[in-house]
């Protein structure tokens, strides 16, 4: 298994400094194949902080995230989806 780790990451810069913004990343997960699976996906990304689910397509097994690197990191989100039995298998920077 190949893993290529991307993400995007903006920040904005305010007068009190920097502050990291949301990324966006579309995960690749094996076992993603039924309604069942969505529910059960949802259900342990949202013990995370700062994460939002925007997409789930089972036809192509993936997921559009949005999170905040600074509540919550990628590597810490593909540990929830392994627990849960759904393996990151690819991810990719949505632009």
């Amino acid at each position: 298994m190949t893993l290529a780790i991307q993400s995007r990451n903006k920040k904005h810069y305010t007068r009190k400094g920097t502050i990291p913004m949301q990324t966006e990343i579309t995960v690749t997960l094996s076992r993603l194949n039924c309604n069942g699976c969505v529910r059960n996906v949802t259900k342990a990304l949202q013990t995370l902080p700062e994460l939002e689910i925007i997409q789930t397509d089972i036809a192509t097994k993936t997921v559009h995230l949005r999170y905040a690197e600074d509540q919550v990191s990628l590597e810490q989100i593909k540990k929830v989806l392994l627990e849960a039995n759904y393996p990151v298998v690819a991810q990719q920077p949505v632009s």
